[in-house]
């Protein structure tokens, strides 16, 4: 029967979050049968991001032989990496004897201030950890694993004008080259009252069907929140990240199918979206993912599968508009900042909490719950030179984000 019972890392916080300039504390529990002697007992913390994927190229020869070979791209970013001792050794013999039966050894570590919100996805990952060890070097150490979720503050209300609402005319005329198809028209007017929200909100997307015509024509309406993600890293390790590599991830969609109305000269479509707990903007102080949200709305024609796409960029945070952003009086192409002007805006560096705050709720006034995102899990956390054997590096993991449920 082996001496060692129980192995694992307890957080003073049942959700296990926590923000830049926290402390992260908590107890190592652990139970032992018996005495156990070992030369150190330590626990070790970091955050990084970590991205990798494999691309494929085929060449052929001079005599038609075609070789198939796999480059794998990769980047890391190290935010913090410590190690603290948790038992002193013993004067007598240079150990660390830790006790029969059930011991609780107390940690806290200091967070920096400018890290990425937690963040996780098949090719990349901003991650944090924590991991214990019996140190024995005449037999295999025991290890224990845990992750928690560091959420980066990011306040729509100093982005306000990046917020603002859209009022948007869609007016496209199309035909077909059959003569038996009558030329198709599309008139839609698209308004949405503001383009800033934190989880747990509805975006409600407003759609007019101007003409008979319109509501003739459509056969559906699709309203997706997507993520747009783009990954950097290169072939080899001193060199600069140089490769991208991009992704769509979809996490709400609603639609309507027709019948519409037909009997109407207008018809108003109202979509509303719930947004998930999902990870905010942009992943601040992060150099190798970017992520950003895009509001797509297809109008699907009936005649031979002709569509139109209508793309909105939408900026996610952790606090919320303190008043509505009135819709903006003119198409998305002039409503929204370019990529490089979002940067302009003040740096969160300004507003991370002293060491001394609390949580999240004492920038809102509606505290939020925390709640494990469904698009953004992994099967397990090891790392490439972690064991299997490492207690707790096969558990799931779900990043938890805040939800305001007040805005139901």
């Amino acid at each position: 029967m082996p001496s060692l019972k129980i192995f694992r890392i307890e957080f003073d916080r049942a959700d296990a979050v926590y923000i830049p300039g926290e402390c992260v504390s908590g107890f190592v529990i652990i139970d032992l049968a018996k005495e156990k002697l070992a030369e150190e007992l330590k626990l070790s913390a970091k955050g990084e991001a970590n991205v990798s994927w494999d691309e494929e190229s085929s060449s052929t020869d001079c005599n038609g032989n075609s070789t198939t070979t796999t480059w794998t791209y990769r980047a890391n970013e190290k935010y913090f990496e410590l190690t603290i001792s948790l038992l002193e050794k013993s004067e007598d013999d240079g150990k660390v004897h830790i006790p029969a039966g059930l011991s609780r050894y107390p940690f806290c570590i200091q967070l920096p201030c400018d890290l990425p919100c937690s963040f996780e996805h098949h090719v990349g990952h901003v991650r944090y950890t924590i991991k214990a060890v019996i140190v024995r070097s005449w037999r295999f150490n025991h290890e224990c694993k845990a992750a928690y979720t560091v959420i980066t503050i990011y306040d729509l209300n100093i982005r306000r004008e990046q917020c603002i609402g859209i009022d948007d005319e869609v007016n496209q005329s199309f035909s077909c080259c059959f003569c038996c198809v009558s030329d198709g028209l599309i008139n839609v007017h698209i308004k949405l009252p503001m383009t800033g929200f934190v989880p747990g909100q509805w975006i409600e997307a407003i759609l007019d069907l101007k003409h008979n015509a319109t509501i003739n024509e459509l056969q559906k309406i699709c309203v997706k929140l997507q993520q747009s993600l783009e990954f950097r890293a290169s072939f080899r390790e001193d060199a600069p990240f140089d490769k991208k590599k991009k992704d769509k991830v979809t996490v709400a969609t609603v639609q309507k199918i027709t019948p519409f109305d037909k009997h109407l000269d207008k018809h108003t479509i109202a979509l509303r979206l719930f947004i998930p707990p999902i990870p905010p903007s942009d992943l601040q102080f992060c150099d190798i993912i970017d992520l950003k949200y895009i509001l797509r709305i297809v109008l699907h024609s009936k005649n031979w599968y002709y569509k139109i796409v209508k793309e909105y960029p939408i900026l996610i945070g952790t606090i919320p508009l303190r008043f509505i952003p009135a819709p903006a009086a003119s198409s998305s192409s002039d409503v929204f900042p370019s990529t490089s002007k979002r940067e302009d805006v003040t740096p969160e560096s300004n507003i991370v909490p002293s060491p001394s705050t609390p949580s999240l709720n004492d920038f809102v006034d509606t505290p939020p719950s925390y709640e494990e995102s469904l698009s953004h899990r992994v099967s397990c956390i090891r790392d490439p030179k972690d064991s299997i054997y490492v207690h707790g590096v096969n558990e799931p993991f779900a990043p938890k984000y805040p939800v305001f449920k007040y805005f139901e």
